[in-house]
């Protein structure tokens, strides 16, 4: 609906606003539009006598999840539930809160048991395909993906749902074909967006990433990968600061993301805050015990505060599960050099800055770079 449709429906609700068939209409608008908050203070603003209609509270309980009120959606869905309010809809929506809040294993449960009760629809193959990918298990969540597109074979937001899981596979040919369908058809799809900025990234096209963060955040505040792909450009650029704020927020909202923690240590370990560095290489680690590079980043905290007998064992732990782990090889080299091998060391370092070609490559040189002149003037001191 476009704003004059939208003004049209306003001036009549304004003359008759206990109609809850227009008090829907608008805010159904507002939603599409992602007007949340304005659609929040609508639904706030209606005689009690509509606002306690479930055809009102269902939206109520909508803003409240698009807004990041999970606790509070969940408590509207679940109270319409106890009212004898049963449907697919009403079970994915409680489902996808619980996704949010990061109880996946409730989510799941939900949606396993909607899927049994009412049949498979787009939608709530589209959500297991959401948990899935947050647990990792990329095949189960592309098989949920393409059994929603036998369905509806150009739905947007399963085709954006797929375009992050073939990302994810590193599938990029396959990543941007999909993203590009979306866009197609719904161009402000967010993950069909999100895959868009992150092979911009990737491909070294910052500006061009900059460009769609930016057009991502004023529509999905809330978008952690968003947040990261930000962070990381923020990084390679040096700054700092910045990385950090951004980083920060999208630990915030993937909280168990090993990637977005391990570029907050970064951050943090380039301006010097070593405690903050440990902290999130140490919840990289909870989040991930068998990750190389966690143990790899304790070492490398270790190193640089001059704790050799510390370094050594997470060096150890993390070599032994990934010997190319590269916080571990920066802390091996770090270590080298101040036992007097500088050739090791250097060839060691020339090994790490040859890397620069992968995915975040830039910003790696810079850290080896940076890490390197600290040490040397730690060791000074």
């Amino acid at each position: 609906m476009n704003q004059t449709a939208t003004s049209a429906l306003g001036s009549l609700l304004e003359r008759d606003p206990a109609n809850p068939k227009l008090v829907g209409e608008v805010a159904d608008d507002l939603f599409r539009d992602a007007s949340y908050r304005e659609a929040a203070e609508l639904l706030c603003s209606v005689p009690a006598e509509i606002r306690s209609l479930p055809e009102i509270r269902v939206r109520v309980a909508r803003s409240a999840l698009a807004r990041g009120r999970f606790h509070e959606a969940i408590s509207e869905y679940e109270a319409l539930r106890s009212e004898g309010v049963q449907a697919s809809w009403l079970e994915h929506d409680r489902a996808h809160a619980l996704f949010c809040i990061r109880d996946s294993d409730a989510a799941m449960k939900l949606v396993s048991e909607a899927l049994e009760r009412f049949g498979e629809s787009t939608d709530l193959l589209v959500l297991k395909a959401r948990i899935h990918m947050a647990t990792d298990e990329l095949e189960k969540a592309i098989a949920c993906v393409e059994a929603a597109l036998t369905r509806d074979p150009g739905n947007p937001t399963t085709l954006g749902v797929k375009s992050i899981a073939m990302l994810d596979s590193n599938r990029l040919a396959d990543a941007r074909a999909d993203a590009v369908a979306a866009l197609s058809r719904d161009a402000n799809q967010h993950e069909a967006l999100v895959t868009v900025a992150t092979i911009f990234r990737w491909e070294g096209e910052l500006e061009s990433a900059e460009r769609l963060h930016e057009r991502i955040l004023r529509r999905y505040p809330a978008s952690g990968r968003t947040l990261f792909g930000s962070g990381e450009i923020a990084l390679a650029r040096a700054d700092f600061a910045r990385a950090e704020e951004l980083l920060s927020a999208a630990a915030r909202i993937m909280p168990r993301h090993v990637g977005t923690l391990h570029a907050l240590a970064w951050a943090q370990l380039l301006q010097g805050n070593l405690d903050a560095a440990e902290l999130s290489y140490r919840r990289a680690r909870e989040a991930e015990r068998n990750f190389g590079d966690s143990h790899g980043g304790l070492a490398l905290v270790a190193t640089l505060r001059g704790d050799e007998e510390q370094a050594e064992q997470h060096l150890s732990i993390a070599l032994r599960l990934d010997p190319t782990a590269i916080t571990a090889m920066l802390a091996k080299a770090l270590l080298e050099s101040a036992r007097g091998d500088t050739g090791r060391a250097e060839r060691m370092f020339a090994a790490i800055l040859a890397k620069a070609g992968i995915p975040g490559g830039p910003s790696l040189k810079l850290i080896a770079q940076r890490l390197s002149s600290a040490y040397a003037s730690r060791r000074k001191d």
